[in-house]
């Protein structure tokens, strides 16, 4: 009977670490393709975050579009917009057009022209 005993302890001794090592590779196997989902949920959060921002960019610039079509369904909106595109004019109205005169330079250019010596005599003088 002591011989059997021995012989049980001994083969249980030998199948704990038999087992050890199975669970540690099943461990490595399952944290691996846990790290895995966790880097393409962490990508997927990035992705949604950029689209989000897309979406209220986007958003922003319906209600811009949609404002400025709401100002072209009136008489006014669509007046205004002709003049600014198209520069028309009504009857009766008179444009004015600024040009600048080339040969006319202000004092201020003038000064700085001048020679730096002449500069410097004006000012110790």
């Amino acid at each position: 009977m002591i011989n059997f005993d021995s012989r049980i302890k001994r083969s249980r001794g030998l199948k704990k670490p038999i087992i050890l090592g199975i669970l540690f590779i099943l461990l490595i196997i399952f944290s691996r393709a846990t790290w895995n989902i966790y880097q393409k949920e962490r990508a997927s959060r990035e992705i949604l975050n950029e689209k989000e921002s897309e979406l209220g960019e986007l958003l922003d610039r319906k209600n811009n579009l949609d404002s400025e079509l709401s100002k072209l369904e009136t008489e006014r909106g669509i007046e205004s917009e002709i003049r600014d595109k198209f520069g028309f004019i009504k009857e009766g109205e008179e444009v004015i057009i600024l040009v600048d005169n080339p040969g006319f330079s202000s004092s201020t250019d003038k000064e700085d022209n001048r020679n730096i010596f002449k500069k410097i005599l004006d000012w110790i003088f």
